[in-house]
Formats: structure tokens, sequence, C-alpha cells
């Protein structure tokens, strides 16, 4: 079983947190959600349809560390479900004490925009996914990433995971 920091990136509506807690299921590991380390005056920007932007990212990003670095302190795995739109949000915990690897389901626009208006009771609005491809970096270079169909099933999608995660 893979040791270290998985982060399972990508844009709202990717199915990001969906892959992430049938990973953390399957290996029996914990999973953080980034989601839960947002201020509550960032959530209420992104309710009302405002991006955030790197004032409001750099501490969350911070937070969100310390927790990943937590818990690696007590479990070999942890899975982590994270936007981690750009280069340098990524490079920030690839910092951690740990091997840290990417998965990226990788989804196109028109799916994702429907995914957004048919979900309910997220506090980030349909809204933002505009201004997140206006600063997503996708990760196509980054070797330690492993960009998967997000169309899949998610059954299709951790097999692919857990095959390529065997190797790494």
């Amino acid at each position: 079983m893979y040791k270290g920091l998985v982060v399972v990136i990508g844009v709202s509506g990717s199915g990001k947190s969906s892959l992430a807690q049938r990973l953390a299921a399957y290996f029996q590991q914990p999973m953080i959600e980034a989601d839960d380390y947002h201020l509550p005056q960032a959530k209420a920007l992104m309710q009302a349809g405002h991006g955030l932007n790197e004032e409001h990212r750099k501490p969350w990003l911070h937070r969100l560390v310390v927790a990943c670095e937590q818990a690696l302190s007590c479990t070999p795995t942890v899975i982590l479900a994270c936007s981690a739109l750009q280069q340098q949000h990524r490079d920030r915990f690839r910092r951690i004490d740990a091997p840290v690897r990417f998965i990226w389901p990788d989804v196109p626009i028109a799916l994702l925009q429907q995914r957004l208006r048919q979900r309910t009771g997220h506090f980030a609005s349909n809204t933002l996914l505009t201004s997140q491809f206006a600063c997503f970096e996708p990760p196509i270079n980054e070797t330690d990433c492993l960009r998967i169909d997000g169309t899949l099933s998610l059954d299709t999608q951790l097999a692919e995971c857990v095959a390529v995660m065997d190797d790494w």
C-alpha cells in the first residue's frame, strides 16, 4: 500500500471528494476534506459567487498542510480532497515530510456545469466554475500526478487509482 499523502485535485464538480472518500474507505485510511478548512468568511464569499484570491487561499492551505502533517504523524497514509488549482498550491503540499502524489479526475466543462446545476447543499455556488478555470493550472507535466478520466464510474476510477498506487 502507498504510504504518504494522496491529494485528489480539481475544480468544483470534478468528483474529487467522492473519489477521495472511496480511496480512504478502500485503504481504511483517514480522509481530509479541504472544504472543512475554509473560514466562514471564505465560504460566504463563495456562496455569493465570488472566487477566492491568494490572500484567502494562503491561510487555508497552511491549515490544510498542518492537518495533513498531524494526520501523517499518526497513520501511514492520508487522503486529501482539495482543489489545489495552481502548481504553487501543489508545491506547498510537496514540502511535507512524506511522499506526496496527486490524482486529477479530469472532467469536461459541460459535464462539470451539469453536475454543479444538480448539486444541492454545497456552499460553493455553480458560478465559481468560471473563476476556478481561470486560475486552474492543469498538472499536465507534473510527474507525481495521475490524470484519470473523471467521466468514468467511481468504481472504475477507484480501480485505476488502486492499480497505479500499487506502483507508487
